[in-house]
């Protein structure tokens, strides 16, 4: 019955302190992942305007062409149309962040196995993960597993058996009115 009950701590106790320690560490990691492709986005929007800078100090034609759309510059007899899409935005590439799509209410990686999704999915199902990840519960929950590891040792802590006496051998009992001092006997 002790081990029981200490496994019963240990049921309430490792959900509530590890499921807030998990879903702090998925959301750092998705957080992580949508920074290295914003920073992959604005290094391809730099390699592209260095390139763009490059080709406004060497390219002539580059220059021609930038001098008849933004300057309005004609060759004599040439009539020049810009054409441009309905939804065209100047810098909506550089903007425009993705919202990052949410796989799971713990946010667990798509790297992890297999089977700590199908973990997260059935504790998800039974409204486990919001009980113990419910700040007004969780005290309630960390009290329940502290006593219950206190009634495990009050109630079936293991016991050292006591030795008993040998039935073989004589028991030696001290001599009786031997003067251990002054007015001391035993």
């Amino acid at each position: 019955m002790f081990v029981v009950f200490v496994l019963l701590s240990f049921a309430l106790f490792a959900p509530v302190v590890m499921l807030p320690i998990i879903r702090d560490h998925c959301e750092l990691l998705v957080e992580e992942s949508r920074l290295q492709q914003r920073n992959a986005r604005l290094h391809a929007e730099l390699n592209r305007r260095i390139a763009m800078r490059d080709a406004f100090e060497n390219d002539a034609v580059v220059n021609e062409r930038l001098a008849m759309l933004d300057l309005h510059y004609r060759k004599p007899g040439e009539d020049v149309l810009t054409i441009l899409p309905n939804h065209f935005q100047a810098d909506a590439a550089v903007d425009a962040e993705p919202t990052p799509v949410f796989q799971s209410v713990l946010l667990i990686p798509s790297d992890w196995p297999e089977s700590a999704r199908k973990a997260e999915a059935w504790a998800q199902r039974y409204g486990l993960i919001d009980l113990f990840l419910n700040p007004d519960v969780r005290p309630a929950f960390l009290l329940m597993s502290g006593g219950l590891l206190i009634a495990a040792f009050v109630l079936f802590a293991p016991r050292i058996p006591r030795r008993r006496p040998d039935p073989s051998r004589p028991v030696v009992l001290p001599p009786r009115n031997v003067t251990l001092g002054p007015r001391r006997t035993a």
